[in-house]
């Protein structure tokens, strides 16, 4: 009975330590963004870390989210204008529109002008401080000026529309 119970707590701890690993290792993972139709033959993707687009020149906005229960709420961005990032992928000024997707697969489409704005941006910081998952981060989607539907949180992949 002993050697019974002390296999089940071995395994038990066993599992609990792998399962822990594993949570830790995919947490740890560095965040990617996926972009698609950058090429116009191809559907190629093209992943882009959270380090490079950091190396992208910042710029930092103060920007209100207007919520849809009416609440509103200011802050100061900082990231990479929107235009700068498309340029920096190789996309050329020859697309009608991009989608921004989410990582729980919330999408919004905006135009190239809405997309070339100055106030459109993938912030990495909120006030001077990263943005973790819980604040939509750690890139999120700004679009100073529209409604809080425009803004994505925890953006995970760019399709390109020509």
């Amino acid at each position: 009975m002993k050697k019974r119970i002390s296999f089940f707590l071995l395994i038990s701890i066993l599992l609990i330590i792998l399962n822990f690993s594993s949570w830790v290792t995919a947490s740890a993972a560095p965040w990617q963004v996926s972009i698609w139709g950058l090429d116009k033959q191809s559907n190629k993707m093209k992943l882009v870390s959270l380090e490079k687009i950091k190396k992208i020149p910042p710029v930092t906005l103060k920007a209100t989210l207007r919520k849809s229960d009416g609440t509103v709420q200011t802050n100061n961005y900082t990231g990479v204008s929107l235009k700068e990032f498309l340029k920096y992928t190789g996309l050329k000024n020859d697309f009608k529109s991009v989608q921004i997707v989410a990582k729980d697969s919330y999408l919004i489409e905006l135009d190239k002008n809405l997309a070339s704005k100055k106030g459109t941006i993938f912030a990495y910081l909120k006030d001077g401080r990263r943005l973790s998952e819980e604040d939509g981060g750690p890139l999120q989607l700004v679009v100073s000026g529209e409604t809080g539907m425009y803004w994505v949180r925890q953006v995970d992949k760019i399709i390109v529309k020509r």
